[in-house]
């Protein structure tokens, strides 16, 4: 397993997701964020709802998962944000130039 993490969020406006992916890069809490325009079908408050929405896909390394989350929960529009944290293998030479775009 490498050091690499990959997190995974949704937000209901391509401006806003945006936002958040300048943010995390520039604060170096990712390396890079990639943006998809998804459907979702989900269950909220008894109700079955269905949405356009923009999902992040936030590439990051293990040692940043404590600072990303405490921004996201700070900085996420919803009420209960979707975090999810998948670890994974990453192979040079992107692991390698994830650890340099993230190195301090």
């Amino acid at each position: 397993m490498s050091d690499m993490i990959i997190f995974l969020t949704t937000v209901d406006s391509g401006e806003k997701a945006f936002q958040l992916a300048n943010e995390l890069v520039k604060r170096k809490l990712a390396g890079c964020v990639s943006i998809a325009k998804v459907s979702s079908t989900y269950m909220w408050k008894g109700a079955i709802e269905k949405s356009e929405e923009f999902l992040l896909i936030i590439k990051t390394l293990k040692n940043r998962e404590n600072k990303l989350v405490a921004w996201l929960k700070e900085n996420h529009p919803y009420e209960a944000p979707e975090l999810v944290a998948i670890e994974t293998k990453a192979f040079n030479p992107y692991l390698s130039w994830l650890k340099e775009s993230l190195s301090e």
